[in-house]
This record gives structure tokens, sequence and C-alpha cells, in this order.
């Protein structure tokens, strides 16, 4: 009477078996697929900043634009982009963008500035460590 119960046993150590070999097989993928789709996004959200005057902002400020890219949230930026796209002081952010930066130029007047502000002490900070 006990074959049953080992028959048993055996098909339930085989289908746990072959779950896990499943996932060990679709981890791989769906891992890889992940960091295409992640890459892909990247790059939409860099073609995006083309666009915008926040992509001339990052350099007046300093801070590295593939760093910002790789070291934000998708949705930050996001964020960004859309605050810079809705701004309403664009002639005047051009003509500080046109300018050299000085110490006492004032930048209060753009949206994004205590995030970016605080991203350009970040890299700073990294780059001296």
């Amino acid at each position: 009477m006990s074959l049953p119960m080992e028959i048993g046993s055996m098909l339930g150590v085989l289908v746990l078996a072959l779950l896990v070999l499943a996932v060990a097989l679709v981890m791989p993928y769906a891992i890889a697929r992940n960091l295409v789709t992640g890459h892909t996004y990247r790059n939409q959200l860099d073609k995006g900043l083309d666009s915008l005057r926040i992509s001339n902002m990052l350099g007046f400020l300093g801070i590295n634009r593939s760093e910002y890219l790789h070291t934000q949230h998708g949705v930050d930026i996001q964020t960004h982009m859309e605050k810079c796209d809705a701004c309403e002081d664009k002639e005047l952010c051009d003509d500080v963008l046109s300018e050299e930066r000085q110490e006492e130029t004032d930048l209060g007047f753009c949206a994004n500035i205590d995030d970016l502000k605080r991203i350009e002490e970040e890299q700073k900070g990294s780059a001296a460590n």
C-alpha cells in the first residue's frame, strides 16, 4: 500500500523540479528583456531632453547629462521635462543660458532649480570621492 504514496511523492517532487527549472530558464530572459526596455526608455528620455531648455540648463550648471540620465529616476526626469516645457519664463531662460555662468546668476525663475542644484551637489560630491 505504500507504493501509491511513493508514486505520489515522486510526482510531487517531479512537478516542483519542473517548476524550478522553468523559473531558472525564464528568469534570465526576463532580466535581459527588462534591461533592453530600460535602455530604450532612457534613450527616449535622452531624445526628449534635446528638445527642451533643461538640456542646456544641465550643461549650464555643469551637470553631466549621461550621469543625470542614469542616476535619476525616470519619473523625476519626466517631471523635470514637463515643468520645463510648461515654463512661462522661456525668454528669460534663453537669455540666462546664453551668458556665461556667474556665481550671482539668479536661476530662481527655473521650476526645476531646487532639484537641479541638489543633483549638481550630488555629482560634485561623487566626483570628489
